[in-house]
């Protein structure tokens, strides 16, 4: 049981950071757009009753691929802004890409959907060019998924795009082993020898004044600092949050973020807030 509960606790970790829900998403619009090619040419070529069925189950596969896929773009959009402006440009290219051609994904299946849809009306000569052409489709719309999933491998493994930015946790601090020897003990001093005059004990100075090292932040703070570091927020100036992504600057991100129930919990954590919306656009 205590197995599990750590099983479902690495999962919903898993799922809060954008860019592990990311490689998450992924795999799904890919699996079912491969496993739609055999199910489409069986609806092409199959002539009885259990055709319906055939073309029922194809729509449903089509509509989950293509709402995989738009979660997918969204948290991959979300981890992007996450990484801040420090990336070169010509990388800042191939993601704009790679984000380009995924956003093709969803509008390419609810197309083939749309087609299929076609196959259920008309004269049978109308019905069976619509069924192949939803094959032809689905072949398409696997090859290009091949295609989409080609660029992001390219930015991760080739260009190390997010590779080590996206921390799960803080690492604790190690705690001090009890086995650990404490301080050496200065060794006794040799008694005097008893002809020689006792030394006087010098009069000991006073303590230095004790200073209050600063808390650490507790881990409710590192919890919305990561929050805040996921929506692509930094401290800019003292309580005040701002965007690292300039090209986010707008009214709609700054609704979002405003809206945001986690980021408006994170901020009352840290005592923070964002800047009024005048000032959304101008970082210091």
């Amino acid at each position: 049981m205590q197995e599990l509960e750590s099983i479902v606790k690495m999962w919903e970790q898993s799922w809060q950071n954008p860019a592990m829900r990311h490689a998450i998403l992924v795999h799904f619009p890919i699996v079912l757009a491969f496993l739609l090619v055999p199910l489409a040419f069986l609806t092409s070529v199959w002539g009885g009753t259990f055709r319906k069925t055939l073309i029922i189950l194809c729509f449903l596969v089509g509509l989950t691929t293509a709402g995989t896929s738009w979660l997918a773009k969204n948290a991959g959009s979300q981890a992007h802004a996450a990484l801040g402006t420090e990336i070169a440009p010509d990388v800042q290219t191939k993601i704009a890409a790679h984000g380009g051609a995924a956003v093709r994904v969803w509008w390419l299946t609810l197309s083939a959907c749309g087609i299929l849809l076609l196959a259920c009306f008309g004269n049978k000569v109308w019905k069976a060019i619509a069924r192949c052409l939803f094959f032809l489709g689905s072949v398409a719309l696997a090859a290009y998924i091949g295609y989409v999933a080609d660029l992001g491998g390219r930015l991760v493994y080739v260009d190390e795009v997010g590779v080590g930015v996206h921390p799960m946790n803080a690492p604790a601090p190690a705690a001090e082993s009890p086995s650990t020897p404490s301080t050496p003990s200065t060794p006794s001093t040799p008694p005097a020898p008893i002809s020689t005059p006792p030394a006087a004990t010098p009069i000991p100075a006073p303590p230095p004044p004790k200073t209050t090292a600063p808390s650490p932040p507790s881990a409710v703070e590192n919890q919305a600092q990561l929050v805040l570091n996921q929506a692509g927020l930094y401290e800019a100036k003292p309580g005040v949050w701002y965007l690292k992504q300039v090209n986010n600057f707008s009214p709609r991100v700054y609704n979002r973020l405003s809206t945001d129930g986690d980021v408006r919990a994170a901020l009352r954590t840290l005592g923070g807030q964002l800047p009024p919306r005048e000032d959304w656009g101008r970082r210091p």
